[in-house]
């Protein structure tokens, strides 16, 4: 299967579904195997960004540059420094990836120094 018709693929199935696709939606629902995947691109990620979709949600790691403005855009929403809590809330993201670059939530602003 050549690149093409693997991108082909994951941008129909993105059309018709109003989202991106997982990795394993395209396995179980069409031809394309993970072997190709992964045999064409070397990950799902870049796969993703050959059909000119955005890698995100569960299990994909986000850039800190997105991580920071969405941070960013939360504080300005609340008027303040958001708690874990209200960040969860306000942002698109969980608390996870940044206590795992930052360590603690207090650190967070910090990154903008």
């Amino acid at each position: 299967m050549t690149k093409n018709e693997i991108v082909k693929t994951i941008r129909s199935f993105a059309k018709a579904n109003g989202r991106n696709p997982s990795i394993r939606d395209i396995t179980h629902k069409t031809k394309v195997t993970r072997h190709f995947i992964y045999e064409q691109f070397g990950s799902w990620r870049k796969a993703l960004a050959a059909a000119g979709l955005n890698a995100g949600g569960p299990g994909m790691a986000q850039p800190e540059s997105a991580l920071m403005l969405d941070w960013a855009a939360a504080t300005r929403k609340l008027g303040k420094i958001p708690s874990v809590y209200e960040y969860e809330r306000a942002g698109r993201f969980s608390n996870v990836p940044f206590q795992t670059r930052y360590r603690r939530w207090k650190d967070v602003p910090e990154a903008f120094a």
